[in-house]
């Protein structure tokens, strides 16, 4: 008699959240229970419920690794490397109570600086300009911020260069008054790493994006 196959449970997790709110640590948390769990740290059912990490599984095509193993080293005590790109860690397990199942774990890792960028999905560029314009910065808590920006745009003649300075100076009053809605996040989080914040403190903008560089818009 042939012994029966697993059936296998698949969760897929994103872990979403502004930057410093600690995803990164909570995923490094998270994957160093599946690999050593321990039931009096993190109780399952009654406290009997154990689980038995099985294989580590390569993240889906396009995505990187989480770096479980650096950030685990570096977390006595220290806040984790930033996150400068989205991640992925996947990993098969057993639990005791399933009899015939097979878990397999997705643990995704999106930098917080990438969070107001997620309208982007859903939005042509227009309709984009249009839900940052009337629900964010005409709102209550980014109206005096976005002042000297929105008093620009509503003049004629406007210049390109103009409109994106002005644009990048309104980026680098919310990020100093710590608002979270910062968006393109390239302004922050370019390809190249992350853009030095205590710059932007001292209102040097100059390497700060709008756009994938300053020749892309």
């Amino acid at each position: 008699m042939k012994p029966p196959k697993f059936l296998r449970k698949k969760n897929h997790i994103a872990v979403i959240g502004l930057y410093r709110s600690g995803k990164t640590a909570f995923i490094t948390s998270i994957i160093n229970h599946m690999k050593n769990h321990s039931p009096s740290d993190l109780k399952l059912g009654n406290g009997d419920v154990q689980i038995r990490f099985d294989e580590e599984i390569s993240p889906y095509k396009g995505m990187e690794r989480f770096p479980y193993e650096e950030f685990r080293a570096d977390n006595n005590g220290k806040w984790p490397l930033k996150t400068k790109t989205t991640s992925q860690y996947r990993c098969g397990f057993f639990v005791s109570n399933w009899k015939y199942s097979k878990g397999e774990l997705g643990l995704v890792d999106i930098p917080g600086e990438r969070l107001a960028d997620l309208p982007m999905a859903k939005y042509s560029y227009s309709q984009w300009s249009d839900w940052l314009l009337e629900k964010a910065f005409r709102d209550q808590h980014y109206r005096s911020h976005a002042k000297e920006y929105l008093e620009l745009i509503d003049k004629d003649d406007l210049l390109i260069d103009d409109i994106l300075l002005a644009y990048r100076k309104l980026l680098a009053a919310l990020y100093k008054s710590y608002r979270p809605i910062i968006t393109p996040s390239t302004f922050l989080l370019q390809y190249d790493g992350l853009f030095n914040g205590k710059k932007i403190f001292r209102n040097d903008i100059e390497g700060c994006y709008s756009g994938i560089t300053n020749d892309v818009r």
